[in-house]
């Protein structure tokens, strides 16, 4: 059996050999670590600010020219630790949230489906439903999305 990573986390078992025919170009990566989600978000963040980092710096309140979240961005190694690179600790985390009236833990929370690929992607709808959906109907919608990635007439339908 192969595992689905499906919303919030829940896992339906599917046997082997389902979804052959998954364009893997279409993946989503499903798990990051800490520094990158916060690494993802201040790129949101920078984005929102007309992409320019020395906005964002000024919005929180830093000198334009500082180069604290550069090197977070970047994952600068730290000259003071061998091995070691800048990261956003918990303490800046809350710190940009509260600052820029965030939620409590949204530089924690990893994009979602919408964030990732747009609001337009029919991905993004389809797993907005799902979400809405209970989940002993999760199973019925993995079916039909495999039945209908299967070739039809021995060409790929895609």
């Amino acid at each position: 059996m192969a595992a689905i990573v499906l919303p919030f986390g829940y896992v339906l078992q599917v046997p082997n050999g389902k979804f052959t025919y998954w364009d893997k170009s279409h993946s989503i990566d499903t798990m990051q670590t800490i520094d990158e989600t916060r690494r993802s978000r201040l790129e949101m963040l920078i984005r929102q600010h007309d992409g320019v980092l020395a906005n964002l710096n000024e919005a929180l309140g830093y000198e334009r020219t500082s180069s604290k979240l550069s090197r977070i961005r970047n994952r600068n190694a730290r000259s003071d630790r061998p091995g070691k690179f800048f990261e956003m600790g918990d303490d800046q985390a809350r710190q940009i949230e509260a600052t820029l009236k965030l939620p409590h833990g949204w530089m924690d929370t990893p994009l979602g489906y919408e964030e990732l690929l747009g609001k337009q992607d029919p991905r993004t709808t389809v797993m907005q439903l799902m979400e809405g959906m209970p989940q002993d109907q999760w199973a019925t919608v993995v079916r039909l999305v495999d039945a209908l990635s299967q070739p039809r007439n021995g060409t790929d339908s895609a």
